[in-house]
């Protein structure tokens, strides 16, 4: 509801004057729109189920580009300063989220210095040992970034600084704040598999140190969000919109029309299938909800992938225990968007997903397999999987010649007892057909033919089918890496 509240606002902001007596209330609906949002991500940090899109980060980089926007939290009686450690290690964490810690944590020290003082940002390189770890719960001994915010403050005695992580607790005066603040920091530090103490005694300050595991990974230079607004509009690209709730599918199939996109809709998998499987509608992205009812946005997509392997997709969700996100972090290699989310954000997603190059040249490899035994059917899509392939199990040549003119495949597999035919004919009328389709025999007897005698057929090898499918996948995945390095 927050995503449609946002949505329509911002549609209704665009198109008023700037000097429209009207234009200050929209934009007050935006405000409330947006803290109510924040309050929600503050309570899924804090239960550690926001979604996090982790990147590999330089703190003292994402503390250098907050600096400006820090200073402005605090008084002109309040002293800012920065020690940054040369040569930081990297961390794995949701930049957005890191944001949202120093925010929370350089707000907390200025509240706790009403009379002003001196609040120091610090970064370090550590190693928690063994003995660090037996004082401390849950600490796993390694290398860490050590982040701390300390200020001259009031201070807190053991008995308040026991309960500052808990939600809603505040020593603030009602109306000052919400108590979420620090609990929320608490979430996004666990989510991120880091850690976090406090420090303080009553008048002598408090000291917070986050520690972050290191990570050897490189930065990433590029960023998803810097696309400029005309990268963001379509041209002409078709968009399969799936979304149950009827007035956020309304306003997204709107804001993404106005941006050039060709937009078709669909309350469920049900109707998304019969546009893709029946109206033969070939979608350049499909936006998916995750959780659905009858069947789930993952579901669906791995429907549509069966004739279209390339498929590009963007789900979206409030939740976050769902098949796309498991403990709060995204799985890698899936474009995800978090409701509720402004047009800017989704336009600016949009784009990204259908300009980037598929994530593994692999899952694009699309199986054909011909046998009449619908449980090793069953079975080689199975094996097909592990190998990052799809496969498409049919019974009959018939069968085959209709999924060949339909979608593309890259290898046939052919059993060779078929009933009432042999894998020759069956070969020789796809070959008739006009289909170079390279082909694998696939036998559960001993097989006394020639292999360069079937070359002429497009056979390029022999597969006993035996309880040790385990060839079978190599082959596959032969194929697979045969296929990326021609790519």
């Amino acid at each position: 509801m927050l995503g449609v509240i946002l949505g329509y606002g911002e549609l209704i902001r665009d198109e008023l004057r700037p000097h429209d007596p009207l234009r200050d209330s929209v934009e007050q609906i935006l405000a409330a729109g947006r803290r109510s949002a924040d309050l929600t991500r503050q309570l899924l940090a804090f239960s550690r189920r926001q979604t996090l899109q982790p990147v590999v980060l330089d703190l003292n980089t994402v503390i250098r580009n907050m600096e400006p926007m820090l200073h402005r939290l605090i008084r002109e009686d309040i002293q800012l300063e920065f020690v940054l450690t040369p040569d930081l290690a990297r961390v794995k964490a949701d930049p957005g989220q890191v944001e949202q810690v120093l925010v929370n944590l350089t707000v907390n020290a200025r509240d706790a210095m009403p009379d002003g003082g001196h609040v120091t940002i610090e970064t370090a390189n550590v190693e928690l040992d063994d003995d660090y770890v037996r004082t401390h719960v849950d600490v796993r001994p390694g290398k860490y970034v050590r982040l701390a915010v300390s200020d001259t403050g009031l201070g807190m005695d053991a008995q308040t600084a026991a309960h500052i992580f808990e939600p809603f607790f505040t020593t603030k005066d009602k109306g000052l704040g919400t108590g979420l603040g620090l609990s929320t920091v608490y979430g996004i530090v666990k989510q991120s598999e880091g850690h976090i103490w406090v420090y303080s005694e009553p008048g002598q300050g408090t000291t917070f140190k986050i520690y972050l595991p290191q990570t050897q990974a490189e930065v990433r230079s590029d960023s998803p969000r810097s696309l400029a607004p005309r990268q963001q509009s379509g041209n002409g690209q078709q968009i399969l919109l799936v979304e149950d709730e009827d007035s956020l599918r309304n306003l997204i199939a709107k804001a993404m029309t106005d941006l050039g996109y060709r937009v078709h809709t669909a309350a469920n998998g049900g109707e998304a299938l019969l546009l893709v499987e029946e109206k033969t509608l070939r979608p350049d992205l499909i936006i998916t909800d995750v959780i659905m009812p009858n069947m789930s946005g993952s579901v669906l997509v791995e429907r549509l992938k069966r004739s279209q392997p390339g498929l590009r997709v963007l789900y979206m969700s409030g939740y976050t225990e769902n098949a796309i996100v498991h403990h709060g972090v995204l799985d890698k290699g899936i474009p995800f968007i978090q409701k509720p989310f402004n047009i800017r954000e989704l336009a600016a997603r949009a784009a990204e997903v259908l300009n980037a190059a598929p994530a593994d040249a692999r899952a694009a490899i699309q199986v054909l397999l011909i046998d009449d035994d619908p449980n090793f059917r069953e079975l080689v899509r199975l094996v097909c999987a592990k190998a990052h392939c799809l496969c498409t199990g049919v019974p009959t040549a018939a069968a085959a010649l209709e999924t060949l003119a339909r979608q593309p495949v890259h290898v046939l597999l052919v059993d060779r007892n078929l009933p009432g035919t042999d894998e020759r004919q069956v070969l020789a009328e796809i070959r008739a057909a006009g289909h170079t389709v390279p082909a694998m025999i696939l036998t559960g007897d001993a097989y006394s033919a020639n292999i360069e005698t079937l070359r002429p057929l497009g056979v390029v090898g022999l597969l006993e089918k035996a309880a040790d499918l385990r060839p079978l996948l190599a082959a596959i995945e032969d194929l697979a890496r045969h296929r990326d390095r021609r790519s």
